[in-house]
């Protein structure tokens, strides 16, 4: 968003999605750098599955407050209730409704980081394969390898 500082985990959130496509010119740095990527796309994961957690926490605890209080008010002056009544208005809830968003969006964000993880776990295995094949055209140059160059430089990628 413009007009916006972002926060130092939007902007880890982006270096590694820029890092995570497969340089096939410098297989030797994308593997030194790759633990170190995997690293802090857990450490982002783990970062925002804390925040969603805590975000559900003060959801739950404002949603048992107002469950409460709801019902002594309405003890109080000696009202009728039912349980689908008691939900309802808690649902209907003005800050409950902004600690709802709240915590969706903080799902969003720690789904993301999942993704971004997995990411950096298939990125690992194609390394492994990457090398494996590399090692393997090393030696055995024939045709079947020069076929598996042709199909790679050939194979769609999507920028």
């Amino acid at each position: 968003m413009e007009g916006r500082n972002r926060s130092p985990m939007e902007e880890r959130f982006d270096h590694l999605e820029e890092r995570i496509k497969i340089e096939e010119n410098d297989v030797e740095a994308e593997l030194i750098g790759h633990p170190h990527d995997y690293f802090y796309a857990s450490r982002g994961h783990a970062d925002a599955v804390s925040l969603r957690d805590l975000a559900k926490h003060d959801l739950d605890i404002y949603e048992a407050q107002l469950n409460l209080n709801l019902r002594k008010v309405l003890n109080e002056r000696q009202e009728k209730y039912t349980e689908a009544m008691i939900n309802s208005m808690v649902i209907c809830d003005v800050e409950r409704i902004k600690l709802y968003e709240a915590y969706l969006d903080t799902k969003h964000v720690a789904d993301l980081w999942a993704g971004m993880k997995e990411g950096y776990i298939q990125k690992g295995y194609m390394l492994k394969i990457f090398v494996d094949n590399r090692k393997s055209d090393n030696i055995t140059e024939g045709s079947y390898s020069s076929q598996r160059r042709e199909a790679l430089k050939n194979y769609p990628r999507h920028d």
